[in-house]
């Protein structure tokens, strides 16, 4: 099999060479973090079936449950503001491994088909994940 067609298999790779990443981890490689700039990084998970999960952490979540309450109706009033510049297939989910409130890209394997439009969506993901942790730090004192 030639490196185009391994490439093409699997969405993790795909992002890891549109990042210029891809000769620096192997296939095998079950997740990465890239840092952009301080306190800006994102985490790109291979997943099953050649599908890939790449998030972006917007915060750390409190200890206190009301205080975390707080947080969280932030983030989703905000994302209720900036809903129609949410790019297609992004959400907010709660990590468990670092307790923080992260934008998240599920990348399906279909999409390996179109790898320009993969990078578009990464490029979406990227300029969209930064704005809203911007956003969600800006106005980190209301509630």
């Amino acid at each position: 099999m030639d490196k185009a067609a391994s490439k093409a298999d699997n969405s993790f790779q795909l992002i890891l060479d549109a990042l210029g990443l891809a000769s620096s981890y192997p296939s095998s490689q079950q997740g990465v973090r890239v840092e952009f700039e301080k306190n800006f990084s994102i985490e790109i998970e291979n997943r099953e079936q050649g599908q890939c999960r790449i998030s972006a952490r917007v915060c750390k979540l409190a200890h206190s449950l009301h205080t975390q309450e707080r947080q969280l109706s932030k983030a989703l009033n905000i994302l209720l503001e900036v809903k129609d510049s949410v790019p297609a297939e992004t959400s907010l989910a709660i990590s468990n491994h670092d307790n923080c409130l992260r934008c998240v890209l599920d990348i399906p394997h279909s999409a390996t088909n179109d790898p320009d439009g993969i990078c578009n969506r990464l490029n979406k993901f990227l300029d969209f994940s930064f704005a809203y942790k911007q956003t969600y730090i800006a106005f980190r004192d209301e509630n």
